[in-house]
């Protein structure tokens, strides 16, 4: 059973917000090929390891939908994160995330 992770930052903040799951082959190739916006990629951490770590996952949600870019706007990285924790994603560092854009 693969481990899956998100890690997303907003440029310029250093503060990041991640998830990760443990999920079934078959569940993992319906999050990937469902046409959910989901997408392995590869990470930029130099001490990435997979193996420890998990796939890195690329979420579309956390794309702003007029440029493509990352989102620049916490409120919406809060709901994405909110909807994987919906689904049984553990979510790591949201307090951090929430402290430093004045979310609380």
């Amino acid at each position: 059973m693969p481990k899956v992770h998100i890690a997303f930052s907003i440029a310029g903040t250093g503060v990041p917000i991640s998830a990760s799951r443990i999920m079934s082959e078959f569940h993992f190739e319906e999050m990937i090929l469902g046409g959910h916006g989901y997408e392995v990629v590869k990470s930029h951490r130099p001490d990435y390891d997979y193996k420890k770590d998990g796939l890195k996952i690329e979420w579309k949600c956390l794309m702003n939908e007029n440029t493509g870019l990352p989102t620049k706007d916490p409120l919406k990285v809060l709901k994405c994160f909110n909807a994987l924790k919906e689904h049984g994603w553990e979510v790591l560092n949201e307090e951090t995330f929430k402290h430093f854009h004045n979310l609380e």
